[in-house]
Parts: structure tokens; sequence; C-alpha cells
């Protein structure tokens, strides 16, 4: 009887296949899924130093300044539980309207990454605004402090939806 669970243990194994890429598709041909969130939600993909990276957490704020002021255009999304989303464009952006930004995403307090761009380095990420959501890339990563810290290779790929 044991080898027979054994068996079917490795029958199902087989027939469900395995994941062997970054994105844990399946495909094996790297290709990205879009990151697709949902009401007050953040999702953040891709890959950081050779590793596969998802995670997915509730919003629970942001703060949006949309006019070009000191420091230029900004968002913070802020998560439940802690970790905060930072994103820098020059100018105004319209709704659907996508820009070359900087950022930093900060997810140490869920066990997760703490990799960003230079603030004041080029601008190699994107941002989109959307009515209530924000899609975004994040290039050029590094470690803490994002200006001196290691590099990281990787891009990550995101969305973040308000309340």
């Amino acid at each position: 009887m044991r080898n027979l669970g054994l068996f079917l243990v490795g029958v199902l194994l087989a027939a469900c296949g395995s994941v062997d890429n970054a994105n844990g598709d399946g495909g094996g041909d790297g290709s990205e899924q879009p990151a697709v969130c949902g009401p007050a939600e953040f999702v953040l993909t891709g890959s950081a130093g050779g590793q596969a990276v998802y995670q997915q957490i509730g919003v629970a704020g942001q703060a949006l300044v949309n006019e070009p002021g000191d420091i230029g255009c900004y968002l913070n999304v802020y998560f439940e539980g802690g970790g905060r989303l930072r994103l820098e464009w020059e100018d105004t952006l319209a709704s659907g309207q996508s820009a070359p930004a900087t950022g930093s995403v900060n997810l140490e307090v869920h066990d997760g990454i703490n990799l960003g761009s230079c603030s004041t380095g080029a601008k190699s990420s994107t941002v989109t605004l959307l009515e209530n959501e924000v899609e975004f890339t994040l290039r050029d990563l590094a470690e803490a402090p994002y200006c001196g810290g290691s590099p990281v290779a990787g891009e990550l790929s995101g969305c973040a939806v308000f309340n």
C-alpha cells in the first residue's frame, strides 16, 4: 500500500508539471505575467538578484503629489502592516499617462525585499497613473540606501489600487 501511495504521488507530480522559470508559471520561457490588483491591493512581481519575487499586500493608504514641486511629483503607497512603495517623476501626469521615474519598495516588515533606484539618478523606471490605481516598473535596482547600496540585477513590476 505504501508503494502505491508513493507511485500516485509521483504520477500526480508528473501530471502537474514543474515550475521552471522565474515567474512561476511553468512556461520556462521567462515571460512575465502582468500584475493584476484588486480593490485596496498591492501586487509586486519580477525578479531580484536571480530570485523570483511575488508579493500581494493590502493597501492602507497613499499620498499623491501630482504637481511638480521642490522634489517633483511623487506617490507613496503605504501597506497594511507596514512598508511602502515610493515613486518619483518630474511632470504632472493625466490618468493613463506614463512617465520615466525612480522608485523603491520596502517590504522588510513582511519578510520581503527593500530595493529601489536612486532618486537622484537616471529615471529608468516607469510610472503610469490611472483613476485610482498606479502601475509601475522598477529598474536599476540597489539595496538600501538606494543611491549608495549594492546593485541588484532584476526588474520589478506591479500595481496598487487605492481605497
